[in-house]
């Protein structure tokens, strides 16, 4: 029988510090400039210093802390996301006329939740950091028997508007984890012995494609996504 264990600690995380000169900074590349100049509002750099320590140190891991991308996206609605997503296509297309070691050169990162412990799972070295943290809307349907969600929410503010109502979904076991990524690898809910994974429970999905499209992906519109 166990009575006692010695466990090592994790170390706690340092806030990112290495960007506090803007001075030292590198210039913003070709397509930062681009994306910036189409969303002005939206787009933020390095040189926003407390902006950026406050986005980066959002990170639940350290390790993803410390890779800094050269610009923060931060779109409030799907077309906002469209039109970034349409300026990393064309640059995806300009790169693969160009040598190997440019199209093998990483363009973005997608955060939601930001939870994953794994280095650039969710973040990405002088690319571009697309930041889903203003798409958290939790809307309840008026029949009471959908709920849409926003790919940036944390089950945590799922959980805390729909417990008001009495109701509940099929979500994720840890509050601070986000909703984008646990139903895009399956997800486990301690609801799941009887529903399933947390992906089977959805009923469609708003989905920006590569071109910039926005679409609905379900089992009877667009089922091939």
């Amino acid at each position: 029988m166990l009575r006692r264990l010695q466990a090592s600690l994790i170390p706690q995380a340092k806030e990112l510090d290495h960007i506090d000169d803007p001075d030292s900074l590198p210039e913003p590349t070709a397509l930062v400039k681009e994306i910036t100049s189409a969303l002005p509002d939206r787009s933020f750099l390095p040189q926003d210093v407390a902006f950026f320590k406050d986005s980066m140190n959002r990170y639940w891991a350290q390790q993803e802390c410390e890779v800094v991308p050269s610009c923060v996206i931060q779109p409030r609605d799907a077309t906002q996301l469209s039109k970034a997503t349409t300026i990393l296509k064309q640059e995806h297309d300009r790169r693969g006329s160009f040598s190997d070691s440019n199209r093998s050169e990483k363009l973005f990162a997608i955060r939601a939740g930001g939870h994953s412990p794994v280095a650039g799972a969710a973040s990405i070295k002088n690319g571009v950091s697309i930041d889903l943290s203003h798409l958290r809307e939790v809307k309840l349907s008026e029949d009471r028997s959908t709920v849409t969600i926003g790919a940036g929410a944390k089950w945590t503010e799922v959980s805390e508007t729909l417990d008001a109502k009495g109701l509940a979904v099929v979500g994720g076991r840890n509050s601070a984890v986000g909703v984008g990524r646990l139903i895009l690898e399956g997800g486990i809910s301690f609801f799941s012995p009887r529903f399933g994974m947390v992906c089977s429970n959805i009923i469609d999905y708003e989905v920006v494609l590569a071109d910039g499209t926005v679409v609905t992906a379900s089992s009877s519109t667009n089922p091939d996504l």
